[in-house]
């Protein structure tokens, strides 16, 4: 019998009635610390209701503590209570898209069971706290838009079982921890949108699961480390609004699954290689907004996917391909801002090939170096077009207007 009973306990852990009040007191600590609940949602959270009962509370089954702690967009104003620590079988927090102010708890850190931290839109402000490091079970790190302020601490690197990190929208300062190596289950980085300087460290090439890198809107310099070619995982980069220079690396090619390339508004230079031709699952290439030179690559036409194609404001010359008319799925080019030049005896038949493309929306090409005659081919372009902008080049019309026009064509600017 005694043995039974063991193995009973073992299946099913004794929870004391001291436990579950711990819990209910915890809860009722973290009620207090609410200024403003306007959708009354913690009506029932009181001693006359069972715990398990209150709303956004999920008991374990078997122990009755609290192991889910649910209450996005509740409109909650005020502070997250330490006492929240004490929650010692969390699983699972919550408090998303609320109004929450004040520091994140280093309470928390003694949360080991927790999974899921979701403090994602709130006013939350200070420092993520190092604390954090000993909920080593954590999967998901979730903090994005608040007013965090401070370095991202390396002690996060311990957090071995992370698969999404975001810290996005907020206020963070210093440089990208080289010691996120060690998140070798990561799959999603966003650090997007803070003050971020320094290079991007070449370390985070190592994370073969990583399939969302995030760092635009930051104040980072320096080169694109080669090694980030190594993402074979990755379907999208963006590293856009930096300072970054030097050339795009050859091997960001070899990311076949690669969905949005965005590394515009940098200070990149060199060429857009053919290899930018072996992206078979591109949905957006977008490098406007740096000093990239030289000819735009006709392999381009083989990344079949693509849907919207800018390349604008940069220093891009020689002829538009024609082999752009084989992207049957392309709705938006942008080529305005470069010193393009037409095709032999001032050929135009880049727009010619473009009607190939019936799901054109817009087709930007002003301020280049284009001549020729208009071709009355234009006429036949997408059914969707609502935008032909090819101003300030030296292209002369030879038909009337509505020789041209393309069904919703409402913007067909030609003046030099």
């Amino acid at each position: 019998m005694e043995n039974i009973i063991l193995a009973l306990m073992l299946l099913f852990p004794f929870c004391s009635p001291v436990q579950s009040a711990s819990d209910q007191q915890s809860l009722l600590a973290l009620k207090a610390a609410i200024t403003s609940d306007p959708n009354k949602s913690l009506p029932n959270w009181k001693t006359s209701v069972p715990l398990c009962n209150w709303t956004g509370v999920t008991c374990s089954p078997h122990s009755q503590r609290v192991v889910k702690l649910l209450l996005p967009r509740m409109g909650l104003n005020g502070t997250i209570s330490p006492v929240v620590g004490n929650l010692s079988a969390l699983e699972h927090l919550d408090l998303s898209a609320n109004a929450l102010h004040g520091r994140i708890p280093s309470q928390l850190g003694r949360l080991s069971s927790l999974k899921i931290l979701n403090f994602n839109s709130n006013q939350l402000q200070g420092n993520i706290p190092t604390s954090l490091s000993g909920c080593t079970r954590l999967q998901m790190l979730l903090l994005h838009e608040n007013q965090l302020q401070g370095n991202i601490p390396g002690e996060l690197s311990v957090m071995t079982q992370l698969w999404r990190l975001d810290l996005g929208l907020n206020n963070l300062t210093g440089t990208v921890p080289f010691s996120l190596k060690n998140l070798s289950a990561l799959q999603l980085l966003d650090l997007s949108a803070n003050n971020l300087r320094g290079p991007i460290p070449p370390e985070i090439g190592v994370l073969a699961q990583l399939r969302f890198l995030y760092l635009y809107e930051n104040q980072l310099s320096g080169i694109i480390p080669t090694s980030l070619g190594n993402l074979s995982s990755s379907i999208d980069l963006e590293l856009a609004g930096n300072s970054l220079t030097g050339p795009i690396p050859a091997g960001i090619a070899k990311l076949t699954k690669l969905q949005r390339l965005l590394l515009f508004d940098n200070n990149l230079t060199g060429v857009i290689t053919a290899e930018a031709g072996m992206l078979p699952n591109l949905l957006t290439l977008s490098l406007w907004g740096n000093e990239l030179s030289g000819s735009i690559p006709s392999t381009l036409g083989n990344c079949s996917k693509l849907q919207n194609l800018n390349l604008r404001n940069n220093r891009l010359s020689g002829f538009v391909p024609t082999e752009l008319g084989k992207l049957f799925l392309l709705e938006k080019i942008r080529l305005d801002y470069n010193q393009l030049v037409s095709g032999t005896s001032s050929s135009l038949s880049f727009l010619t090939a473009l009607t190939n493309c019936s799901h054109l929306e817009h087709i930007k090409m002003s301020y280049n170096r284009l001549t020729g005659v208009l071709p009355s081919s234009i006429g036949h372009l997408s059914p969707k077009l609502s935008i032909l902008e090819l101003a300030y080049n030296r292209i002369k019309r030879k038909h009337t207007l509505t020789d041209y026009q393309s069904y919703q064509l409402n913007q067909l600017e030609l003046k030099s």
